[in-house]
């Protein structure tokens, strides 16, 4: 057993015997690790004496917060290679299959286009967002996504979720892309000016309604009363609503006052440049009539 591995089975068995009460031994001969994320599956499972699985989800879940932070730490230093989180440790079949899955034309510009425009964990957790969306277009098993998300979950956190969730709903290449060319055109941009409308976008992804070209503009009203019914119904009071393009900031401000007589506003924030508007409301749930 390599000095590495040695090091992470002994802290691995640290934190999950004193702080979990599991029981593990006989690691000296394992080969591989697989990762999971069932909230009805035990912690830990030894298969056979070369393969172990590991519940990421309820070891998460059920850490102390500081525990919690090692223990992502310690995955993260065992299991990844080149910025992708593994299955199975020294995994040549899904580093292959990555690399594979990397080398068409469309994901070539998308990966090349975002090299050194987004920090580098979110450029990785990108990678992991594009194979787990390739495996699902190829009809993988919900156990195998549900699987390799909670990977990306552990690596990156909620974080790598978001950026997932808008690699799927299409943002990058609809909203992301679009965003960085045209604040481009202007001689006083900077990459930081970038990054932070780029970090308003995958922090507000959850609460937020980003219009792009490829919706119906007449659907815009039910899509914002589903987005903000949504976010009250899960106790958050507010909603952003992002418009990039010309005509897409006109669709915007088309549907604000249908928001506005259909909700009582607390405040209103309104940002707009011309090619990019953001308007954010607050309400005060107690008066929102029910759609």
């Amino acid at each position: 057993m390599s000095l590495l591995k040695a090091s992470f089975f002994e802290k691995l068995v640290q934190l999950l015997r004193v702080h979990l009460h599991v029981d593990i031994h006989d690691l000296i001969h394992i080969t591989q690790i697989h990762y999971h994320n069932n909230p009805t599956a035990p912690i830990f499972q030894q298969q056979d004496p070369q393969k172990i699985s590991l519940n990421i989800g309820r070891i998460l879940s059920e850490l102390p917060p500081i525990e919690r932070e090692e223990f992502k730490k310690l995955i993260a230093e065992a299991v990844v290679q080149d910025g992708i989180p593994l299955l199975e440790e020294n995994s040549k079949k899904r580093v292959e299959d990555i690399e594979l899955k990397e080398s068409d034309r469309d994901t070539i510009a998308l990966l090349n286009f975002f090299r050194g425009k987004m920090p580098p964990d979110d450029f990785a957790a990108l990678r992991g967002a594009i194979y787990i969306n390739k495996r699902w277009d190829e009809g993988a098993s919900y156990e195998e996504i549900h699987a390799i998300k909670g990977e990306l979950m552990a690596k990156y956190g909620n974080r790598g979720r978001k950026i997932n969730n808008l690699l799927s709903s299409g943002y990058f290449e609809d909203t992301i892309i679009p965003l960085y060319n045209e604040m481009a055109k202007y001689p006083n941009f900077t990459g930081a000016a970038f990054l932070e409308r780029y970090s308003l976008i995958v922090d507000e992804e959850a609460f937020a309604l980003f219009v792009n070209s490829r919706m119906m503009a007449d659907a815009l009203p039910t899509m914002i009363h589903s987005k903000i019914r949504r976010n009250l119904k899960y106790g958050v009071n507010y909603v952003t609503i992002h418009g990039l393009g010309k005509e897409n900031v006109e669709h915007v401000k088309e549907i604000l006052m249908d928001v506005e007589v259909n909700y009582s506003i607390l405040r209103k924030e309104i940002e707009e440049t011309g090619f990019w508007i953001k308007v954010k409301y607050w309400f005060d749930k107690s008066k929102t009539k029910s759609l």
